[in-house]
């Protein structure tokens, strides 16, 4: 009688560890996933500044939601930082599904001539689109259940402007 008690405990048992161990690694956090920078759109120039808008594509692959904070990238052409975006993006993020942060940043064309040298410099001149190959490079961070993750970001695309 004795042996079928402790048969069924150790049946019980396993049960709820098998359980316990299913819920936890379907709870694991996976960081969100950086897609693409698309939609990068020019906005003005002014004076010496040359403003644009852009467009980042992420997917949470969570059972569960998440909260966007901040976002820290560089913005290199030709191997010479030509603008930084630092901004707070607070904002929810629905769980299985694609979701999008815009960033806003300035380009002075100063920095943008000496990155391209004299050559740059005279083709900006006689064209009048300007196109620049850039390197968006840095990371959102992103926090769920008091934990928080960094996205990195690191993907190139051609700035357009007049």
């Amino acid at each position: 009688m004795l042996r079928r008690y402790w048969l069924v405990f150790l049946i019980l048992l396993i049960g709820l560890v098998s359980v316990f161990i299913i819920v936890y690694y379907r709870s694991v956090f996976r960081s969100p996933e950086f897609i693409s920078i698309e939609k990068v759109q020019y906005i003005e120039t002014n004076g010496s500044e040359v403003s644009f808008n852009a467009q980042a594509n992420f997917y949470n692959p969570n059972e569960f939601d998440a909260q966007i904070l901040n976002s820290e990238l560089k913005i290199i052409s030709k191997d010479l930082q030509i603008a930084q975006i630092s901004q707070s993006n607070i904002c929810k993020i629905k769980a299985k599904s694609p979701f999008n942060i815009e960033f806003k940043f300035k380009i002075d064309i100063a920095q943008l001539s000496v990155s391209h040298g004299i050559s740059g410099v005279l083709e900006s001149l006689l064209s009048e689109t300007k196109e620049i190959p850039v390197h968006f490079s840095g990371y959102t961070r992103v926090k769920s259940n008091s934990t928080v993750y960094k996205i990195p970001i690191d993907f190139d695309q051609t700035l357009r402007f007049k």
